[in-house]
């Protein structure tokens, strides 16, 4: 492993811990508020001026954004509106992260909270600025569809 010798960019040098908060959501494919309509025998699913195939397709096509602070647009979630989820066991089945054991020796604590209706969060905790650039720079392995809100991130602690 190489080792790291600064900090996430995004933390200050005054953080005194070595942990982040990110929150999580999922865009309910099965909510779609767009329209479709028959064409030889095919579905084609539609939202303002894009079409595709598939609803999967669709959502693909809306979500892309060339900022790097978002996951997602507003046309993505008016078309497929953030699922609700009834309480946190809902929530972490729906969006089901898939840790590696390589991932989980990376953090020393995580804690999992319920911060609204449509929102997953977690707080993890590391032993060193190594294990967290490595544990951020993984692959996190979770359900389709779901996205990071970026607005509401934590990375200094004081």
């Amino acid at each position: 492993m190489t080792r790291l010798m600064d900090i996430h960019p995004k933390r200050s040098l005054q953080s005194k811990l070595i942990k982040h908060f990110k929150v999580w959501q999922k865009h309910d494919i099965t909510a779609f508020t767009g329209s479709t309509r028959q064409e030889n025998g095919q579905n084609i699913y539609s939202f303002k001026n894009i079409s595709k195939e598939s609803l999967q397709g669709l959502l693909d096509s809306l979500k892309h954004t060339d900022d790097p602070t978002k996951d997602t647009t507003d046309d993505a979630k008016q078309a497929f509106p953030l699922m609700k989820f009834d309480d946190l066991s809902h929530a972490m089945a729906e969006i089901n992260f898939q840790f590696s054991d390589k991932e989980k020796a990376l953090f020393k604590k995580i804690k999992w909270n319920l911060e609204d209706s449509w929102s997953l969060s977690y707080t993890v905790e590391f032993d060193s600025v190594e294990d967290e650039w490595y544990f951020l720079e993984s692959e996190k392995v979770r359900e389709e569809n779901v996205i990071m809100d970026n607005s509401r991130a934590i990375y200094n602690w004081t």
